[in-house]
């Protein structure tokens, strides 16, 4: 088990719960734009990522067991972000980036 492991999963685990929370706190503000919905789930899809390869390495195993579950959740991950981009781009709503000034 490495140190480094053990900060990665403990820190990955504090950004998903602090993510989960944004988005609970600002849920209307987030429902209100047809895209963000589904950039809020690659989010903490990507995240949880990064907290499962960092659990997953704190398992005794062989290289290979761990390469075969980190690449698994890997695919699983950029498929959810594949989803969610192409979700963005079935929406006709202005990318939330670009701002508009009045006057």
């Amino acid at each position: 088990m490495s140190l480094r492991s053990k900060w990665a999963a403990g820190a990955s685990a504090t950004l998903v719960g602090l993510v989960i929370v944004a988005i609970s706190v600002n849920l209307q503000r987030i429902n209100e734009q047809a895209q963000l919905p589904s950039r809020g789930g690659a989010t903490v899809a990507a995240l949880v990522l990064i907290l499962i390869t960092s659990m997953a390495e704190l398992i005794p195993q062989s290289g290979a067991a761990l390469a075969i579950k980190i690449s698994v959740f890997g695919l699983l991950v950029w498929l959810i972000q594949l989803w969610s981009a192409r979700q963005m781009g079935r929406t006709e709503a202005v990318p939330s980036l670009i701002v508009r000034r009045s006057g």
